[in-house]
């Protein structure tokens, strides 16, 4: 079975930071599990410019236009033949990305989930259309508790989908999605964290470095462009910015809420984690145990 390693852990935790250094040493590159850099031109707000002045090569990075569709099998069909490609040249794969959904997905299959029931779809449309976000999150924090906390109030688009296959089939989403199916990779999955009140003040950090490098200009460029309906403008840190350049909110506003919605999410992804059984966790300032641990790994068998 072919190996990866896989690179997780909460936004802003040093995840690009660990594989850019592990790929130097060990002879490897990377191929991005994150649902925003798939995108182009989205470049600062997904932290893309860490991995482009990296110095190692990347996959899945910048490949599609924000108005496109792209989904987990898309993602897949993608990172398959990366990992292929990096693995016949004698390399490393390195999977780093805070999307644990398609992370899930790449090592075990997309799970067996009910077809779209265009009924249910409707009823929730129309339900998210007349009494908002808040609503829609409400019939999945009553129906599926177990999904709602590991969703944001305005990922509308997974939350119905969420209702609609409990509704369907009775079983949460997420226990579809951990139900045990057959591996399509060995792995060895490597989870960065650290204490909360430091994880924090790195992400305020972050935010305030994107904004020094031009993620207001890069929103203005964005909306020029493709306007402000394309799903992935709803992603932290364009949403709040988009509202901002509405004259919705001011700037200091703007800059409050994607730090604390970026907080909030890392508070998610952590959750989300923790519900994973093969996961070994690791602080980014462990570099030498983690370096062994990758090429004991790798060699072995």
């Amino acid at each position: 079975m072919q190996k990866i390693v896989l690179i997780v852990g909460p936004t802003a935790v040093g995840k690009t930071s660990l594989a850019l250094r592990l790929c130097r040493d060990i002879g490897g590159e990377i191929v991005s599990a994150d649902s925003g850099q798939v995108y182009i031109g989205m470049d600062i707000g997904t932290g893309k410019t860490d991995l482009i002045n990296g110095g190692v090569p990347f996959h899945l990075v910048g490949v599609v236009e924000p108005t496109s569709q792209f989904d987990v099998c898309k993602f897949i069909g993608l990172a398959d033949a990366a990992i292929s490609d990096i693995l016949g040249r004698g390399l490393v794969p390195f999977v780093v990305g805070g999307t644990n959904f398609y992370i899930n997905s790449l090592i075990y299959g997309i799970c067996k989930a009910p077809s779209r029931s265009e009924e249910i779809r409707s009823e929730l449309v129309d339900t998210l259309r007349r009494h908002g976000k808040e609503a829609l999150y409400s019939i999945l924090l009553k129906e599926d508790p177990l999904l709602a906390a590991r969703l944001h109030p305005n990922d509308t688009s997974r939350i119905i989908r969420g209702i609609e296959v409990k509704r369907l089939s009775g079983r949460s989403l997420l226990e579809l999605i951990n139900t045990p199916r057959e591996r399509r990779y060995s792995t060895l999955r490597v989870a960065l964290n650290l204490q909360r009140e430091l994880l924090y003040r790195k992400i305020n950090e972050r935010v305030d470095e994107m904004i020094k490098l031009g993620l207001v200009d890069e929103v203005r460029t964005l909306v020029s462009k493709y306007g402000t309906s394309p799903s992935p403008f709803k992603a932290i840190g364009y949403k709040e910015v988009i509202a901002y350049l509405n004259g919705e909110i001011s700037l200091e506003r703007a800059i409050y809420l994607i730090k604390r919605n970026t907080r909030r999410f890392a508070k998610r992804q952590l959750t989300w984690l923790r519900g994973e059984g093969d996961i070994e966790w690791f602080g980014p300032d462990e570099y030498d145990r983690i370096k062994k641990r990758v090429v004991d790994f790798v060699s072995k068998g």
